[in-house]
């Protein structure tokens, strides 16, 4: 961390309390370096680290443990963390192979028998270094593999694409392939960021194919058990969403009868949001499915967010905006962060379920719809005792 960065961890601590301790292994800092400055470097006088020592029998797995999960890692980000690691793994597996190979050449009274030359390097290692860091990062043999040549191969401007997610593995080695000089290599990267900019700006304009990262679609089914239909969908989508049924662009969710457990994220150009934010308001009041989740953009100030409003039973506002996923080198990896917050319209009875689920990523409220001072009560359920208490 940068010092203004250390500065301003400090303040939240002094607000909020060090939340995590700083864990020492062997009298050393394994994991906690940025607390450990900050709190003694600008922290309020008096605040003492607090420091927990610990014995793991694999440090780094240790300290990836702990820390992959909060970076929110791409595949290809995954699998280039685990090449990068892989050191610390194969210094692990050597020395678990030494010492199991030293306790095996002990004799009956427990004295170690002098070992044939060799005899160590032939004994196969159980558990192997690339395996091990594949598994802790949460990728394949073969993608650390991949990472770990391209890293051997790549300029450094090509490294740091990869590495901070604006390039896929895939189109790195496309890249390496096609240019082994690492000028040119600088040369592609410029290149390619250059065109994806001008996409992005053109995206602004209505770009419809936006991915709903796993977190928000684990989260609609536990809420909803499973999705029965993912009504605004493709191909290429569904890899990801896993959709009992679906419907694309050439199908027309539009015209089709929607049902069982719905979850929509609409295209967000108009007209595409407003028609697909009808319908499913039309289709669930009209009792076509059961319950549904529908993910926009707070666009408090269109109609079709107003409807919503009054027909649906709870809402989600999100804390920050959702980086959606985009599929780019035949991988889903993350887009720049929208123009707008986020919101999530649930659909259904079990409101209490809704709110326990989807307060984790932001304030979830139940709207007074306006259908009661109408006194339509069919756009809008009753409120469940548990949240009107």
């Amino acid at each position: 961390m940068s010092d203004d960065e250390l500065k301003a961890l400090a303040v939240d601590i002094d607000e909020n309390g060090q939340l995590e301790p700083i864990y020492v292994y062997e009298g050393d800092i394994l994991d906690g370096r940025n607390r450990w400055l900050a709190m003694t470097g600008h922290c309020s006088n008096g605040r003492r680290p607090k420091l927990e020592d610990v014995n793991p029998e694999s440090p780094i797995a240790f300290v990836i443990s702990l820390n992959e999960k909060r970076r929110h890692l791409n595949e290809s980000q995954r699998s280039w963390a685990a090449a990068k690691a892989l050191p610390f793994y194969e210094a692990e597996a050597k020395q678990r192979k030494t010492i199991a190979g030293a306790e095996a050449e002990r004799d009956e009274k427990g004295h170690i028998r002098s070992a044939p030359i060799g005899a160590l390097q032939d004994k196969p290692e159980p558990h192997r270094a690339t395996a091990d860091a594949a598994k802790a990062f949460n990728t394949s043999d073969r993608g650390v593999q991949r990472a770990k040549t391209v890293q051997k191969k790549a300029s450094k401007k090509l490294a740091a694409a990869v590495e901070a997610g604006a390039l896929s593995l895939g189109k790195a080695e496309q890249i390496i392939k096609q240019n082994p000089d690492k000028k040119t290599q600088d040369q592609r990267v410029a290149e390619v960021a250059k065109s994806r900019m001008v996409s992005r700006v053109k995206g602004l304009t209505g770009e419809v194919e936006w991915y709903t990262p796993r977190r928000y679609l684990d989260a609609a089914v536990e809420v909803m058990d499973r999705i029965d239909l993912d009504p605004a969908s493709s191909e290429a989508a569904q890899e990801h969403v896993k959709a009992t049924n679906y419907f694309t662009r050439e199908i027309d969710g539009l015209r089709q009868r929607w049902h069982g457990q719905v979850f929509l994220n609409p295209p967000y150009a108009m007209p595409h949001i407003k028609n697909f934010v009808t319908k499913m308001i039309t289709a669930y009041q009209e009792g076509e499915f059961t319950e549904g989740i529908l993910l926009t953009n707070n666009a408090t100030d269109t109609a079709w967010f107003h409807l919503a409003t009054e027909a649906c039973s709870s809402i989600c506002f999100t804390k920050g905006r959702i980086s959606f996923l985009q599929a780019r080198d035949g991988e889903l990896l993350e887009k720049a962060s929208p123009t707008h917050g986020q919101a999530f319209f649930y659909f259904g009875t079990n409101q209490s379920r809704f709110c326990k689920v989807f307060s984790e990523f932001g304030t979830v409220v139940v709207p007074l719809a306006l259908a009661e001072f109408r006194g339509d009560a069919a756009l809008h359920p009753a409120y469940p005792e548990e949240l009107t208490a």
